[in-house]
């Protein structure tokens, strides 16, 4: 026959154990929870992925595919020898092939335009050869001051 205070014990005792198994219960289903939203976010992550950049292959579409373009023989004259410059109004045949390599035609301290003509519409390129130069030079200056690279 046990007394009150050991009965006290054993009943306080079994409400810290069954507080202790509810704390548990909680935590395990906060981490099941927390795991299920987890994939629950992938799974909408990938399906959103999807719609984004999915293809719409139940669609039809009357629009024919272009063949891939193929590469045409280049045709123009052949250079033996030392290349020269060619003319400063564009006036000189075209050259497909050459037996070294051609000089450097550009004067320094010129920039040159080229206007590209696409099926787009046009676009330009400034070839500015001293704006080269100076972001080379800051590329080196930063080299030397960091070390070099690994």
């Amino acid at each position: 026959m046990g007394t009150n205070k050991r009965a006290r014990k054993k009943e306080n005792r079994k409400q810290r154990l069954d507080q202790l198994a509810r704390q548990s219960q909680r935590r395990r289903q906060r981490t099941v929870g927390v795991r299920i939203a987890i994939v629950l976010a992938i799974i909408v992550g990938i399906a959103g992925i999807f719609s984004v950049s999915g293809s719409n292959e139940s669609a039809t579409s009357d629009t024919t595919v272009a063949s891939s373009p193929t590469t045409a023989a280049v045709t123009g004259e052949t250079i033996t020898g030392e290349t020269p410059c060619p003319a400063k109004d564009g006036s000189a045949n075209r050259v497909a092939q050459f037996e070294q390599a051609p000089p450097t035609c550009i004067e320094d301290g010129v920039t040159y335009t080229a206007i590209v003509t696409t099926n787009k519409g046009e676009f330009s390129i400034v070839l500015d050869q001293t704006a080269v130069l100076r972001q080379h030079e800051l590329s080196s200056c930063d080299r030397q001051l960091r070390g070099p690279v690994r």
